[in-house]
């Protein structure tokens, strides 16, 4: 099975979040919602070099690996 990591998930950022809510852009899209569910928040920022690129919500990484917020399977998106 394909790694499957965070750049297809990327949405343009809004504000700055603190360091705790950031992850690298190659990272799994799992340990992005792990670090979301952690924070109980719904999104996460993304960095790549240390630059701020972007932003991943929780159910659409949710929604990548096949799970709803509710734990019922989808088809996972391509991507």
């Amino acid at each position: 099975m394909k790694r499957r990591t965070l750049h297809s998930l990327l949405r343009p950022l809004e504000g700055d979040p603190p360091p705790e809510l950031r992850v690298g852009i190659e990272e799994k899209i799992s340990r992005a919602i792990e670090r979301m569910a952690a924070a109980s928040c719904d999104r996460i920022a993304v960095v790549k070099n240390g630059e701020l690129v972007g932003m991943v919500v929780l159910e659409e990484a949710l929604q990548a690996i096949g799970l709803t917020r509710g734990g019922e399977e989808v088809s996972p998106r391509d991507g």
